[in-house]
């Protein structure tokens, strides 16, 4: 018989991908919660411990099983959504990627075309665009004019949780809440653009979760 010993470290918490302010911040006795998990570990084993492939396929049949089984309904917290609490997206994305000549990069420019019927002078108007990540990024927004010298608006440079080269889930949340003026629109077909500035590196960016644009009532 072997005796072997497995040591399991898991961090919830970390400033390693995007500094401080990733990490949680309790004050004055705020509440908060979250649900971490389920954490699912699987041990194989061989009869004589020669045949390290029928491990490997075990292993990987396993890991089939448990994707198929994903979400689990068993976790019994009720901030752990089950299957018909959760949505699906499908579908096809198509990447062209264009460069003015090669490692280079160069910023891209987003356009939103929207129809406002009839703009209200004294209405309020509000562009609330809410990101799941950003890198060394800079957004700036304008209304119908690519050329304007000055944006309408502009974040400033933000993020360093590096989820474009990581590809991980742990990008820092951030949402801006613009107000419109209503000189910025014009009755008919409307547009937004939107450019992320920074472009020294492949890995500056930033990841969009919403984009909502809201006018005054009527």
């Amino acid at each position: 018989m072997t005796n072997f010993h497995i040591a399991l470290f898991q961090v919830f918490f970390s400033a390693h991908y995007s500094g401080e302010d990733l990490v949680p911040k309790f004050r004055n006795g705020e509440y908060w919660k979250k649900v971490f998990g389920p954490v699912f570990i699987y041990l194989n084993s061989t009869m004589d411990g020669t045949d390290r492939q029928l491990l490997w396929d075990d292993a990987k049949l396993q890991t089939l099983t448990q994707v198929e089984s994903w979400p689990y309904e068993f976790p019994v917290s009720e901030d752990f959504q089950k299957c018909d609490e959760r949505g699906s997206v499908t579908g096809r994305l198509l990447v062209r990627d264009k460069k003015t000549k090669e490692n280079s990069y160069q910023a891209m420019t987003w356009q939103i075309k929207f129809r406002v019927d009839s703009v209200h002078q004294t209405g309020a108007y509000t562009l609330r665009v809410a990101l799941a990540s950003a890198t060394l990024s800079e957004l700036q927004v304008r209304f119908n004019d690519v050329m304007v010298n000055l944006p309408h608006f502009t974040i400033r440079l933000i993020g360093r949780d590096n989820s474009i080269a990581r590809h991980g889930i742990h990008g820092l949340y951030w949402l801006f809440n613009i107000d419109v003026q209503s000189a910025w629109l014009i009755q008919g077909d409307n547009t937004i653009y939107l450019t992320q500035t920074k472009s020294s590196s492949p890995f500056q960016g930033i990841m969009y979760d919403y984009i909502r644009m809201e006018g005054p009532p009527g």
